[in-house]
Parts: C-alpha cells; sequence; structure tokens
C-alpha cells in the first residue's frame, strides 16, 4: 500500500527523519516537557483536557499548540509576536489544537472498534526505531531535537506508534476491498469528472506583450484559431507553429484542474468533444484549445498516482484521492468530539502564546 503521511500536525516534518531534516542549532533547547507559567510559578498540570471522558495529557497539548502556534506566526518579526497574539488570534490556535486533539481522539476509537492495532512484533519495531535514532544521533543531540519540537521521548515514542497504526487503518479503509476503496466503476466515474483531454496551440506573447496587453498576439491566435476551424487543428498548428512560435501537442493530453491554469480548464470544460475555443489568455500565452474523447489508456495508467498521490522529484507530496478522502473521513469523526471537550478548569485561562512554554 502506499505510504501514508502523519495526519495530525503536517507543520512537522516526517518523524522519521526529523533529527537530520527539523532539528534546529543545538543550541536552541527549551525545557524538556514544558509548563504553564500561573502566576509567574512554573506548572505541569495532569492532564489539559478530556475528550468524551478521556483525558488529554499535558505534553501532547503542548506539542500540538506550540507547533500549531509556529505554524500561526511563521516569518513574523520576534517584535512583533505579541501584537500578532490578539484575542482573535489567540482563539484561533484554541480551535486549530482542539480540532487536532478531536481528529486523533476520533481516529484512535475508530480504530479501536475495528480491532485495528499493532501487535506486539510492530510494537518492538517501534522501540528498535527510537533506539536506532537515539544510537545514531547520541542521547544529547536526540534530547536536543526533541526539545526544539517540543516533544518528549515518550510522545516521540507514541507519535512512531500511532503513524503505523494509522497506516494500517489507511489500508484498512482504502486497500484491496477496503471500506472506502473505488471500485473499478468509481474510479472510471471519478476519473471521467475531474479529467479532461484536449490539444493545443499555444501562441508565446509578441515582444513586449503580456497578458494585460495584448492586443498583436491575440490577432495571431484568432487568425490560427479561424483556420484550424475551417480546416484541421493539428495541420494548422504544424504550418504555424514554426511562425509563431507556438507550441503544439497532437496527441494530446489529459489533465484536472490542478494541473493548468484557471482559464484554461474553464475555457477546456465548456466545450464538447471535438469544440475548438476561442483564443483563452493565461500568464503562459495565447491558448487555441481543442477538446478531446478521455484518453482510455491514460485513465489505466494513472490509477495509483490519481487514487494514492505520488512523491515529487523535490520529495514534496502530492494528493491524491484517498488521502483526500481519509482526512475528510477523520475530520468528520473529529467533529463529533468537539462539543464534548472539557476543560481543566485550574488551567484553561493560562493556555496563551507565553504562558505555555
Amino acid at each position: 500500500m502506499k505510504k501514508l503521511k502523519h495526519i495530525l500536525l503536517p507543520v512537522l516534518c516526517a518523524a522519521a527523519t526529523f533529527l537530520a531534516s527539523c532539528a534546529a542549532d543545538s543550541s536552541l533547547t527549551s525545557v524538556s516537557g514544558g509548563y504553564v507559567l500561573i502566576d509567574g510559578e512554573k506548572t505541569v498540570p495532569e492532564y489539559v483536557m478530556e475528550l468524551d471522558g478521556e483525558k488529554l495529557g499535558f505534553d501532547r497539548y503542548r506539542y500540538l499548540f506550540l507547533n500549531t502556534a509556529d505554524a500561526m506566526t511563521e516569518g513574523i518579526e520576534d517584535e512583533k509576536l505579541a501584537a500578532f497574539w490578539t484575542d482573535e488570534n489567540a482563539a484561533s490556535l484554541k480551535k486549530q489544537v482542539e480540532t487536532y486533539a478531536a481528529n486523533e481522539h476520533a481516529i484512535l476509537k475508530y480504530a479501536a472498534e475495528k480491532g485495528i492495532k499493532l501487535n506486539d512484533a510492530e510494537q518492538k519495531e517501534v522501540d528498535s526505531f527510537v533506539e536506532s535514532v537515539i544510537d545514531t544521533n547520541g542521547m544529547d543531540q536526540f534530547s536536543k531535537s526533541l526539545n526544539t519540537l517540543y516533544l518528549t521521548k515518550p510522545l516521540y515514542r507514541s507519535l512512531q506508534e500511532e503513524e503505523r497504526l494509522f497506516q494500517k487503518l489507511y489500508d484498512h479503509l482504502f486497500g484491496e476491498g477496503g471500506e472506502l476503496a473505488l471500485t473499478e466503476d468509481g474510479y472510471k466515474e471519478y476519473y471521467l469528472a475531474n479529467y479532461l483531454r484536449a490539444v493545443q496551440i499555444k501562441v508565446d506573447f509578441e515582444v513586449g506583450e503580456n497578458r494585460e496587453n495584448c492586443p498583436e498576439t491575440l490577432k495571431k491566435a484568432q487568425e490560427i484559431r479561424d483556420e484550424a476551424a475551417a480546416g484541421d487543428f493539428e495541420n494548422t498548428a504544424r504550418a504555424r507553429n514554426a511562425v509563431l512560435t507556438g507550441k503544439t501537442d497532437p496527441a494530446g493530453f489529459s489533465f484536472s484542474e490542478n494541473d493548468v491554469a484557471s482559464e484554461f480548464w474553464q475555457a477546456a470544460s465548456l466545450l464538447k468533444e471535438g469544440e475548438i475555443s476561442q483564443p483563452v489568455v493565461t500568464d503562459q500565452g495565447v491558448h487555441v484549445i481543442k477538446r478531446l474523447a478521455p484518453d482510455e489508456s491514460d485513465m489505466a495508467s494513472r490509477r495509483d498516482e490519481i487514487l494514492w498521490g505520488k512523491t515529487l522529484a523535490d520529495g514534496s507530496f502530492t494528493g491524491g484521492v484517498y488521502p483526500e478522502l481519509f482526512e475528510k473521513f477523520y475530520t468528520d469523526l473529529g467533529k463529533q468530539y468537539l462539543d464534548k471537550i472539557v476543560y481543566n478548569p485550574q488551567i484553561e485561562a493560562y493556555l496563551k502564546p507565553g504562558l505555555v512554554f
């Protein structure tokens, strides 16, 4: 099955490689486990909130709270942070953390109800992985790296365990015969609803022109469009392309809304098969588009990529249908617990940026 990215706190790097790619300078350390500052005194509460009767410990809350706060303030200069934390932004931070906590609680509860858990061998794999990270980096660097990411060793281990558990649940839902896996007919329906196929002639902007002001480019594109509509699209492209230094792909190409400029998608989606658009202006030039029938071979060859997503050359991940469905699945599950959150009344008023460390 395809690898699932960690779902609860995407602002963090992947847990398996965080020491190499996320660890801050070794001089940046914080108090292990952290605390809440209450009337000038450092306090480590027993718990922060209860979700559906289950207590959420301070170490996990702090991890969610401080990383979410860092994500919200990324790029803001230190001297401007105090002004950033208005009542509105502080309330948004609190709500985001509640959502993360509710999603986590919901998905763990669902997994338990389905009998999905790690066996003894998988638990030992988690322990071995954590120890290998410590051996590779040394305990001192490991501890400093945990502190910069607001983690404790037990919480780090717990997150490793959850990552594997979520993968098992993901496979359960979307693997062969999974509860939420698309059938062949379901996939075909999705593809036809979200992918178009077309061929285009692209006319590059004339010197000095751009999308805001391109009368000469539009004039040439209109001539090409009229010629193509009256004759043969592909022959017109070949005949005029060298003169206009435009680009064409006679075989056509398949694309989704996210693959092309919004203007290109809108124009193509309004065409019937075989129809040719009027000139369409994008940042890349002026396009004359001919919509084609769906490509069955493309539909088949891109099935895994479309359903599961893929990792790009730069290491980033572009989502597929299943990651999106999974996010909706656990988000919908989590919503039912948001109104069941009850805070520890002794510390709720102190759960603000600057008071949680």
